[in-house]
């Protein structure tokens, strides 16, 4: 005995076939739309470098406490950073300072639609600078010279003048 096939069977496989192939691409792209959907987020790195004021140079013999004048100072160094009177005496201050920072950060919209997110960032920064203080009497003569070169992170050496 043998069974007839008949043209519905085939069709009916046909569409069984192609609904089941459709569900497997469903099943595997949705949840990778949606993920992608969750977890589409950014990722941003930040440098950024800022200087302030010009060379400090460390004091030479050219000024000498006692002897050198406020006129000569500004003569020699030109005009100073910062200007302070402190009891009737003047303060010179000759500062330049270099700042760097690096900042990473990344934001995930897990429920935008619900106006939260996560967000994770990360900095890192290191500020060097060099200061010239310049102590004058009342009468305009030096009386005490301070130099100091220096760097938010102790521990580490400031950074040499090429990377300035």
């Amino acid at each position: 005995m043998t069974l007839a096939i008949r043209p519905m069977d085939y069709r009916f496989n046909f569409l069984f076939k192609t609904l089941h192939a459709i569900f497997k691409v469903l099943v595997l792209s949705v949840p990778i739309l949606i993920a992608g959907q969750l977890l589409g987020g950014c990722v941003t790195y930040q440098i950024a470098r800022s200087l302030e004021g010009t060379d400090v140079v460390a004091p030479g013999d050219e000024l000498q406490v006692g002897k050198t004048t406020l006129e000569d100072t500004l003569a020699l160094l030109g005009a100073p950073t910062t200007l302070v009177e402190l009891e009737g005496q003047d303060l010179l201050l000759y500062q330049k300072t270099v700042m760097r920072q690096k900042r990473l950060s990344v934001g995930l919209p897990l429920l935008d639609a619900l106006g939260t997110s996560i967000s994770f960032s990360a900095s890192r920064g290191r500020v060097n600078y060099d200061t010239l203080a310049l102590f004058f009497t009342p009468d305009g003569v030096l009386r005490q010279i301070v130099f100091e070169k220096g760097t938010s992170q102790p521990y580490k050496k400031p950074a040499s003048k090429d990377s300035y």
